[in-house]
Formats: structure tokens, C-alpha cells, sequence
């Protein structure tokens, strides 16, 4: 649509505020809003020097302040998490959401969060969740499967959890990368370990946080998007993720690809790096997608694909 292809535009910095017909921005703003990038469309509005006072952007300046507040609280939880897992002696990978708006946007408010994303290995998780639950936070699942470790393993992926200041910040625990598809978790606990070998570190306010390195880190958020939710419930935030992922690193685009068929992902990068520089111009070598398609298991599963687009 038109609107989606301004929005794109607009927060890809390949069209500025004014070259949008003044008609136009009703929708492009909904849309943004819609999907997650009222923050960053607002920082690219307000770097072109426009009038944000002006009526028109009142929903985006309002977005861009929830944006603001809920981050002072993500980050304030986001320190004490790490700080109690540290204590107990718990590994932690902090991925999505708060990892990219701390290492790839232009500023972290720029991209807002539902929820703070932590991988603790399946071992430790137990002590994970004690370690929060002794700092406040309180679990919000709706089942537990701990008197059957196996159904734990083979049913749940992540403990939900509650807290932090104003008990607004939820919190994924997770102990797998992803939601079980159909009989089997998509990766299996041996898959699993090269991702704890592919991280990577940055500071803030004097603390060190872990998360994954930029590959890793693509091929994580590529399931998530295709695999765990579907084009079906597409969120244009997911991809502008990916977007500003490739354009802020130098990455191995031969890793990429021989990971992604080891994993049997590559159906899900294909079609994540296809949308995104469909969407956003990302910039993708033009030999990467024809290699996943190639490459592509006989045995990868892609009906899965299929079955979430169809919303089953």
C-alpha cells in the first residue's frame, strides 16, 4: 500500500518527512503505530526539523514518551536481572527487543518493547527463575509442567514472569530460543550450544550485558518472525529488527548460510532477508537467497510455515 511503502521509506531514511504528500500521513502514522515504529518514525520526523507540536504528530510525540518511560523501567529491570543472575551464578544472553535497542537504533527509546527477552541455560533455569522471584518478580504462567521435566523440555520454552517498577515489566525467562511446533521443540538442546559460543558484549551505565553476535542473532530473530509467529501475524518491527541488524554489522554471509541449513532454518532466513529488503531495502547480497534455496534440507520443516500463515 502506499502508506506501508512511505512508512518503509521513512524509516529506512531513503525519503525524508518531505516527501510525503501532506494527505498521505494520517496512515502512515497509524501504521506505525500499528506496528511498532511510532518511536523511530517520530526520531526521524524530529531530525528533519519539522514542527512536532503541530496536531499531526500528536499520537507519535505520545508514543515516543510512552517509549521513553517504559524504557527507564525495562532498563532499571533489566540491571537488576542481571545483577541476581550473576549472583546465583546463572549465565545470561539478553536477546530481541533490548539487546538491538541498545546496540543497532539510533537511540534505545527508538524501539519499543513489550517485554524483556533472557536465555539462562535449560539446567539452570530453576535457579533463574528463583533468583528473579527473590528480587519481586512473580510468575504469571498459566501451567507448569515441573513435576515432569520431560513435558518442561518438550512443551515450554520460557517461564513468564511480572515486576519491576510499577510491576510493569513482563519477562520472557527462556530456556529454549523457541515455541514448540507441532511434536518436537524446533531446536534441540545440542543446536542450542553454538548459539551460547556466538555471543558478544556491550556496556551500559557501567554494567556488562551479553547477547548474541550479530549472525546468531539474525538466524534467532528470522525463526522467531517466520517459524514462531508467521507472516501472519506480521509485525513490521520484526523486520526493521533484521534491517537495522544487517546495515549496522559486518557479517558472514557463508556462516549464515551453512547454519542456517544446519539448523533447518533456511526457508525462515530466505523469507525473513526477502522481506526485509523488500520492505526496507536491506541490503543482502544478491547470491544469498538463491544459495538458502539450494541448500534447503529435504527434510526441513516447512509446512510449519504454511500451517502459522494459515493462522492454524
Amino acid at each position: 500500500s502506499p502508506a506501508l511503502a512511505a512508512l518503509a521509506g521513512l524509516v529506512s531514511e531513503r525519503i525524508g518527512p518531505r516527501d510525503v504528500p501532506g494527505p498521505a500521513w494520517p496512515a502512515v502514522v497509524d501504521l506505525a503505530l500499528q506496528h511498532g515504529l511510532g518511536p523511530m518514525l517520530f526520531l526521524v520526523v524530529e531530525r528533519a526539523g519539522l514542527d512536532i507540536a503541530a496536531p499531526l504528530w500528536a499520537p507519535l510525540v505520545l508514543a515516543a514518551r510512552e517509549a521513553v518511560v517504559h524504557a527507564l523501567a525495562l532498563e532499571d529491570a533489566q540491571a537488576r536481572i542481571e545483577a541476581a543472575l550473576a549472583s546465583a551464578g546463572v549465565q545470561a544472553l539478553w536477546l530481541k527487543g533490548i539487546a538491538l535497542a541498545q546496540t543497532v537504533y539510533p537511540r534505545p527509546t527508538a524501539r519499543p518493547m513489550v517485554d524483556l527477552d533472557v536465555l539462562v541455560p535449560y539446567d539452570r533455569r530453576l535457579v533463574a527463575r528463583a533468583a528473579l522471584t527473590a528480587i519481586g518478580f512473580r510468575s504469571t504462567d498459566a501451567y507448569s509442567f515441573e513435576a515432569a521435566p520431560d513435558l518442561t523440555h518438550h512443551f515450554s520454552y520460557a517461564y513468564s514472569l511480572r515486576g519491576g517498577l510499577g510491576d510493569a515489566v513482563a519477562v520472557e525467562l527462556h530456556f529454549h530460543l523457541l515455541d514448540r511446533v507441532r511434536k518436537r521443540s524446533l531446536l534441540p538442546p545440542a543446536q542450542l550450544e553454538w548459539f551460547w559460543e556466538q555471543t558478544d558484549t556491550w556496556r551500559r551505565d557501567g554494567m556488562v550485558f551479553r547477547g548474541l553476535r550479530p549472525e546468531a542473532h539474525l538466524l534467532y530473530l528470522s525463526a522467531h518472525a517466520i517459524l514462531q509467529h508467521g507472516e501472519a501475524d506480521l509485525h513490521l518491527v520484526r523486520f526493521f529488527d533484521v534491517h537495522r541488524l544487517v546495515g549496522q554489522s559486518r557479517l558472514d554471509w557463508q556462516l549464515l548460510v551453512e547454519r542456517a541449513v544446519a539448523l533447518r532454518w533456511t526457508y525462515a532466513l530466505e523469507r525473513t532477508l526477502w522481506l526485509a529488503a523488500r520492505l526496507f531495502a536491506t541490503p543482502v547480497p544478491g547470491w544469498v537467497c538463491p544459495a538458502l534455496r539450494d541448500r534447503r534440507p529435504h527434510d526441513e520443516e516447512v509446512y510449519c510455515v504454511v500451517e502459522r500463515n494459515l493462522g492454524t
